[in-house]
C-alpha cells in the first residue's frame, strides 16, 4: 500500500512538472525548435545517467523491431513539442495544451482501425463532447486569423503528432518503462539535431537569461519528469494512469492563469470542461473494472 501511494505521488509529481512546460518556455527567447533541441540534448544526457545509475539495462539487440517503433515515436515526440511550443506563443499555453491533449482521444477513436479494438457508442459520444469543446475554446481564434490561426494549426498538429507518437509506441510489445523513455527522448534529440544541423549548422544565439530555464526544461521537465513518470507506471492501475493523466493539461491551464495571467471567456471555460471531461469519461468507460 505504501509503495502504491509513493508511486501515485511520483506519477502526480511528474504530471505537475509536465504541466509547467508552458510557463518555462515563456521565459526563453529562442525559437520553438531550438528550445526542443536544447531540452532533448540535456534531457537525453541526464535520463541516460538516471537509467544506468539505477541499474537499468538496454535490450535493443533482442527487440530490434520494438526499438525501431520507439525511435519513430521519439522523433514524433520531438515534432509534437515543437508544434506545441508554437501554439504556446501564438494562442496561449492553456488553449494549446487542451488541444494537444486531444491526442489520446484520437487514439481511442482510431483504435478499431489500428488495433482492432471496439469503439462503443458511449465512447463515440465522449469524442463528440471533446470536439464540441474544441469548437468552444477556439471559435474566437479561428475568426482572428494571422498568428492566432497559425497557433491553432500548430496546436492541432501537436495533437496529431502526439497521437502518432502514441500509435508507434503502442506497437512496442517488449520494451517498456524507463528503457522505452530513454530511447524515445534520445531519438527526439536525434530528430531535432538533424533539423538544427541541416538548417542552421547548430548555431544558436542564446541570451544569458535563457539558460536557467533551458536547464530546468532539460533536467527537471524532461529527465526527472520522465523518470518519475515511467518508474511509477508499473505499480499503478491502468484506470489510475488514464484518468489522472488529465491532471497535466488541467495544471497547464491553472499555471498559465496564475503565472502568465492568461484568461478564458466563459464559453472557453465550458469548452475546457468538455475536453477534459469527455476525455476522462472515455477512459472510465474503457477501464471500468481496473483496480
Amino acid at each position: 500500500m505504501q509503495s502504491d501511494r509513493k508511486s501515485f505521488l511520483k506519477y502526480l509529481g511528474s504530471l505537475l512538472i509536465f504541466g509547467s512546460n508552458g510557463v518555462m518556455v515563456s521565459h526563453i527567447s529562442l525559437s520553438s525548435y531550438e528550445i526542443v533541441f536544447l531540452r532533448t540534448l540535456i534531457g537525453t544526457a541526464f535520463i541516460i545517467l538516471l537509467y544506468l545509475g539505477t541499474g537499468g539495462k538496454f535490450h535493443i539487440r533482442e527487440h530490434k523491431r520494438d526499438a525501431i517503433f520507439i525511435a519513430i515515436s521519439g522523433m514524433l515526440q520531438g515534432a509534437s513539442w515543437v508544434f506545441l511550443y508554437e501554439g504556446y506563443r501564438n494562442i496561449g499555453v492553456g488553449i494549446s495544451s487542451l488541444i494537444y491533449y486531444c491526442g489520446p482521444i484520437l487514439l481511442v477513436v482510431s483504435a478499431p482501425v489500428l488495433f482492432s479494438e471496439k469503439l462503443s457508442g458511449a465512447k463515440a459520444i465522449c469524442f463528440g463532447v471533446v470536439l464540441l469543446g474544441l469548437v468552444m475554446i477556439n471559435g474566437r481564434v479561428l475568426k482572428s486569423g494571422g498568428g492566432s490561426l497559425w497557433g491553432f494549426a500548430a496546436s492541432v498538429l501537436s495533437a496529431v503528432t502526439f497521437f502518432l507518437m502514441l500509435v508507434f509506441n503502442k506497437k512496442s510489445r517488449h520494451i517498456h518503462g524507463m528503457e522505452n523513455a530513454v530511447i524515445q527522448v534520445s531519438f527526439a534529440f536525434v530528430a531535432m539535431a538533424i533539423f538544427i544541423g541541416a538548417t542552421q549548422q547548430f548555431v544558436i544565439h542564446t541570451q544569458s537569461g535563457d539558460w536557467p530555464w533551458i536547464i530546468i526544461q532539460g533536467v527537471i521537465n524532461t529527465a526527472i519528469g520522465c523518470y518519475l513518470y515511467y518508474s511509477a507506471l508499473p505499480k499503478l492501475s491502468v484506470h489510475t494512469i488514464a484518468v489522472c493523466g488529465y491532471v497535466e493539461p488541467l495544471a497547464a491551464v491553472v499555471f498559465a492563469a496564475v503565472f502568465l495571467s492568461e484568461t478564458m471567456s466563459p464559453i472557453q471555460l465550458i469548452g475546457a470542461v468538455c475536453i477534459i471531461g469527455g476525455a476522462v469519461m472515455a477512459e472510465l468507460i474503457g477501464n471500468p473494472k481496473s483496480e
